[in-house]
């Protein structure tokens, strides 16, 4: 056992190495995007050997699956919180990031069940309300989208959470013809989180 927890590490550390490899802002897009896709397939490389080695390490399925998220491969991402929630069933986050995963490949009834596991274990949780508010709005449950999407405004600790969930807020209200407030909405959103510009059309 000792000799695998070392191997482990081992990995883990290799991972984090290449972890704060910096690549300059200035490199045209689909260039940095290359570099990006191969530094993450080498921490992917990384975190499997890990689990070559030790099938049962939740940790690195938790990196790992994030790292299919930053390249939207989201059923291999599925599959790794899958399997975290497995080894850790009462950690919100990973339920938080399985729904999150079956949401992105367009389940929003799954997704729906994953976040709400993850509210459970956790209600101060904003991602969850956040992504399970989106859900809701997919699927044209527009009352529970608004009740959602304001909990995390309420409950978001980060400018990019609370931005987001207005985003969603003024979608459901210009669903429901409140125009006005459609508006405040967004550009409370823009304020927040003017990168997210085009999350708007999501």
């Amino acid at each position: 056992c000792i000799a695998i927890d070392e191997c482990n590490i081992f990995w883990i550390i290799q991972c984090n190495i290449i972890r704060n490899t910096y690549i300059p802002a200035n490199i045209a897009g689909p260039f940095a995007k290359f570099e990006f896709f191969h530094l993450f397939n080498k921490k992917i490389h990384y975190f499997t050997k890990a689990l070559e080695l030790n099938p049962g390490l939740a940790v690195a399925y938790e990196k790992r699956g994030t790292l299919y998220y930053f390249q939207e491969r989201y059923r291999e991402m599925s599959l790794d919180f899958r399997r975290f929630t497995t080894l850790k069933p009462s950690d919100p986050e990973g339920f938080s990031m399985l729904g999150l995963a079956q949401l992105k490949m367009g389940n929003f009834s799954e997704a729906i069940i994953k976040l709400s596991r993850a509210i459970e274990l956790d209600p101060q949780l904003a991602s969850a309300y956040l992504y399970r508010g989106e859900a809701y709005f997919r699927k044209g449950l527009l009352e529970l989208a608004l009740e959602d999407s304001t909990k995390a405004i309420h409950l978001g600790k980060t400018q990019a959470t609370i931005g987001r969930a207005y985003t969603i807020r003024s979608k459901v209200y210009r669903q429901l013809g409140q125009e006005g407030l459609a508006d405040e909405d967004f550009s409370q959103a823009y304020l927040l989180d003017p990168e997210n510009y085009a999350y708007r059309y999501f």
